[in-house]
């Protein structure tokens, strides 16, 4: 994976420093899955508060997430990339060490809240990212972005349950120290982007949630890609936060193949985010590889309800490929309409949606398995969940493909010809 090389070397070093920054984000996230139940555990044995406050946990900071990402991006937009980038740094670094040091329940919930916060960050690297490239190279920037997610869900688990294994807090102490010398190298290193149009005012509007996401849904010309985005990243929370379940319920499966699964997973996002989309989009246009993602989601998540054996599960996970393009290519899309100057904003919003389906997402999902496990282990309705994520990608199929050649005609002289 290399960064884009028509772009300078100041701007090439903040591009790693942001992609660092992603990873970090989603490293802790990983690190914290194989470890916050045992965690939980140490404070109570009751297997029904430790249901509760588990859930309370994972859905504190999702929806922390919701309700900071559009203020963030708004920020951003007004006081610069770097100065809130950099809090959210140092924030994730404290967060950590609040999870390493938390002597109770109650301030396990309130660093999920600080990490939920912190979190919401990806729309601001996403900004930045977006300030330092353009054109194919924004692409291939927000691809590499992905690539990140990827490899940050494949390194963060194994090291959590390595790590856990010595100590339970110790992937917390680790993940809190990385946080701030990153912190550090970035307050001593890390610039402002240039950006050419003046700064807007604080419209506090644009920090409401709900406000932006209505706004973002009345424009013309982008509210049917949000709708695209939103109903692909419903179908994409639904099937993962099922998936690992739904493989201890029909395939008896335990860490070990579950973690397989999820090994497999992350490839896919560093295969296709960070090697093949930037190609790809070159080859077909954006709109059209979006349509194929959506094409390949919509027979492999058909395909994870139906399957019989590990390896055949396997092979639908790494055959769903060029499903991992789908989003990045949205954001890339949607983030140029706007223009530099309401990037930050306009990719807050996008994260703002993305944390509200990680809140939707596992409610649905978990549900449809409830009700489908009465089924028995074998019954082809078990994979009720994943029936459900594919309806949603052929609705946003649907959309794409109706208004595919309307895309075409309003978005290519933004997209510098390329849609």
């Amino acid at each position: 994976m290399t960064t884009p090389h028509n772009v300078d070397q100041a701007a090439r070093g903040s591009i790693w420093f942001v992609l660092v920054v992603v990873m970090l984000d989603v490293l802790g996230i990983g690190l914290i899955i194989p470890v916050l139940p045992s965690l939980v555990r140490q404070f109570t044995e009751d297997p029904q508060a430790q249901s509760l406050w588990y859930g309370l946990l994972a859905t504190a900071y999702s929806t922390m997430q919701f309700l900071a990402a559009p203020a963030l991006g708004a920020l951003s937009d007004r006081y610069g990339r770097r100065p809130v980038l950099l809090v959210c740094v140092f924030g994730l670094g404290i967060d950590f060490l609040l999870l390493a040091l938390a002597p109770d329940l109650k301030t396990l919930l309130l660093a999920r809240c600080i990490g939920g916060v912190t979190g919401a960050s990806f729309a601001v690297c996403s900004a930045y990212l977006s300030d330092v490239s353009s054109g194919e190279e924004r692409l291939k920037a927000f691809g590499f972005m992905g690539a990140v997610f990827g490899v940050g869900f494949v390194v963060g688990p194994a090291l959590g349950g390595f790590l856990g294994a010595i100590h339970l807090r110790l992937p917390f102490y680790l993940a809190s120290g990385l946080a701030l010398l990153n912190g550090l190298y970035g307050y001593f290193v890390l610039p402002e982007p240039p950006r050419a149009a003046p700064r807007p005012q604080i419209n506090w509007r644009a920090m409401n949630p709900f406000a932006t996401l209505i706004d973002l849904f009345k424009i013309k010309n982008v509210a049917p890609l949000v709708w695209v985005f939103v109903l692909t990243t419903l179908g994409q929370f639904t099937l993962q936060s099922t998936l690992l379940l739904y493989n201890q319920i029909r395939f008896d499966w335990g860490p070990l193949p579950n973690g397989i699964a999820m090994v497999i997973v992350g490839l896919c996002a560093i295969i296709m985010q960070g090697f093949l989309l930037a190609k790809l989009a070159h080859l077909w246009g954006e709109t059209r590889t979006i349509v194929v993602g959506l094409c390949s989601a919509i027979v492999t998540f058909l395909a994870y309800g139906i399957v019989s054996s590990m390896w055949a599960l396997y092979f639908v996970i790494f055959a769903n490929l060029l499903y991992f393009g789908v989003s990045p290519t949205l954001q890339a899309i949607i983030s140029t309409w706007f223009g530099k100057e309401k990037q930050g904003a306009a990719l807050g919003t996008l994260q703002a949606i993305s944390s509200l389906m990680g809140v939707l997402g596992p409610l649905l999902g978990t549900q449809l398995l409830a009700q489908a496990s009465r089924m028995g282990a074998h019954d082809w309705q078990l994979g009720l969940p994943f029936y459900a994520a594919g309806a949603l990608q052929i609705a946003a199929l649907v959309i794409m493909v109706r208004f595919q050649e309307k895309f075409r005609a309003t978005m290519a002289p933004v997209m510098g010809g390329r849609c």
